[in-house]
């Protein structure tokens, strides 16, 4: 068991107690939030010591001997920040680590803001115990928002701590831990405060052109993995431009529709549901989006594919220009936490 040295606790509190002037509510989230995080934290084990244990399942010695793999490779390929994350293991008691909360306006698609100290705002908010999330839920539903709560597999705490591996990660199939472990690599790289979306978006596109980098390495241009990358990638841009049309489309909708009633929202957010199914579903490689067509739709469920799935044609185009080369679009996106537009900077991105 590794112990926490006592700076973390300062650090930890220290960010608690910068908002002694917030709400009582936004300050017992915070205590609590990191309280919980200790006590994931204490439950570390040493990587080597858990892949040495006799008992330890095959298939989980499998998936953490590739996450380290993968560290490395990010470290030492692709340049991301050299941490201690993932050097660690913890067996969780759930098979998620937190849940998320999102909440949206009724009749408007945008997302309800939390504002936190140093990192900025955040479009949702995290609970470590699900009820914790569910009664957080129940009070914007009694306001007339529209909310979603889902688990989280993993997470960053963009260098707050040393980030261990999770049971709930060990679901994931190989090409899906390692894009996994690159994406949050990244967000410890690379942080622009007050642009979360902007933040999972980029995390998103570089973890994607690194997944395909490191099995192209490992397992060599006619690796069935690197084929099953290609079609997700495939059905992602797919999945990316239809979702961001349709999203551009509701949000005029919301605008311009006087009077809406909950029925007319219902009906208008089906249509989405059945132009997936008649246009999109046919063209798929993959199964991965098959759920979107019977998915109960709301304004704050769809708000996460804003922030993961929008159009990413910005990001491919700077690539592009940069020669596909994944340490100068490192190197480019890094200089943007100094931007206060840097969705702006990177549209108008020109060489």
């Amino acid at each position: 068991m590794i112990i926490i040295p006592p700076r973390k606790f300062i650090r930890a509190l220290t960010a608690v107690w910068m908002v002694v002037t917030t709400s009582g509510c936004m300050l017992n989230y915070l205590a609590k939030s990191s309280y919980s995080q200790m006590k994931i934290l204490y439950k570390r084990k040493d990587i080597q010591k858990v892949l040495s244990q006799d008992n330890l399942a095959p298939l989980t010695k499998e998936k953490l001997l590739l996450i380290q793999k993968v560290r490395d490779y990010c470290f030492n390929e692709l340049k991301l920040k050299k941490t201690k994350n993932y050097s660690s293991y913890v067996q969780l008691d759930d098979k998620y680590v937190s849940y998320l909360l999102r909440v949206s306006d009724k009749y408007n698609l945008k997302s309800y803001q939390w504002k936190f100290p140093i990192v900025g705002t955040f479009p949702y908010l995290g609970f470590f115990d699900k009820n914790d999330a569910l009664a957080e839920q129940k009070k914007f539903i009694e306001k007339n928002y529209d909310t979603y709560v889902r688990g989280v597999t993993a997470f960053s705490s963009l260098g707050w701590f040393n980030d261990p591996i999770l049971s709930s990660m060990m679901n994931y199939t190989p090409q899906s831990l390692v894009n996994l472990i690159i994406h949050e690599t990244v967000h410890s790289t690379i942080f622009i405060k007050d642009n979360a979306d902007f933040n999972e978006r980029m995390a998103t596109f570089l973890a994607n052109i690194g997944t395909r980098l490191f099995f192209m390495k490992w397992e060599g241009k006619n690796s069935e993995t690197l084929k099953a990358i290609d079609h997700e990638i495939y059905d992602d841009t797919l999945f990316s431009k239809f979702i961001t049309q349709e999203l551009g489309e509701l949000k005029k909708w919301y605008q311009v529709t006087k009077n809406i009633t909950d029925p007319m929202k219902e009906k208008r957010l089906q249509k989405i549901n059945d132009n997936f199914s008649q246009h999109l579903l046919p063209q798929l490689k993959t199964k991965r989006y098959h759920y979107f067509k019977s998915k109960k739709l709301n304004n704050a469920n769809l708000l996460p594919y804003l922030t993961y799935m929008s159009d990413l044609s910005d990001f491919e185009r700077a690539h592009n220009l940069l020669g596909n080369n994944f340490d100068k679009t490192l190197k480019y996106l890094k200089s943007l936490e100094s931007s206060k537009h840097p969705q702006k900077d990177l549209k108008n991105f020109n060489l």
